[in-house]
């Protein structure tokens, strides 16, 4: 593991920042502080790494938490949106209850930045498959990959040419 100390002077609020390096992958580590700022950073990272270990219950506390201390980053809720639709995945009838709190959190991010690719094909993903709104969602995903969405691309390419 290799650590590089980036400018802390950048992040004052937040302390010393380190880019982590294992293998390919890149993340950030900080020595974290007290503040509101760094508790949200970290409840954000917690939020990601359930997430990703598929832990959503713990990934959801974490990010209502972070969403709590910093309601004001896109961010944050298009995590939760997507904690939200990994929880209910597999179960649709509760999924589809729980479409317009998925829905609130993507609308959320857009009202703060419109142009969150993440966002934007998040919106066109529901419109297309749960909300009878192929052609919104089509042009939404389209919107997403001319912002540079990788897979907002590949999802296009596969639903124009059918």
């Amino acid at each position: 593991m290799l650590f590089q100390e980036i400018d802390s002077k950048s992040n004052a609020n937040l302390g010393s920042a380190f880019h982590v390096c294992e293998g390919d992958k890149l993340s950030y580590v900080f020595n974290i502080d007290n503040s509101s700022s760094a508790k949200t950073i970290g409840h954000f990272q917690k939020a990601k790494h359930c997430l990703d270990s598929e832990e959503y219950t713990d990934a959801k506390q974490h990010i209502d938490l972070a969403i709590a201390l910093d309601p004001k980053c896109a961010d944050h809720y298009c995590c939760r949106a997507d904690i939200l639709i990994a929880l209910y995945s597999g179960k649709l009838p509760l999924f589809l209850q729980k479409l317009g709190e998925i829905l609130t959190d993507i609308n959320d991010a857009l009202e703060i930045d419109p142009n969150h690719a993440e966002a934007i094909y998040m919106k066109g993903i529901v419109q297309y498959y749960f909300l009878d709104k192929e052609k919104e969602g089509l042009y939404q995903i389209g919107k997403a990959a001319s912002l540079g969405h990788i897979y907002a691309q590949v999802i296009y390419d596969e639903l124009r040419d059918c």
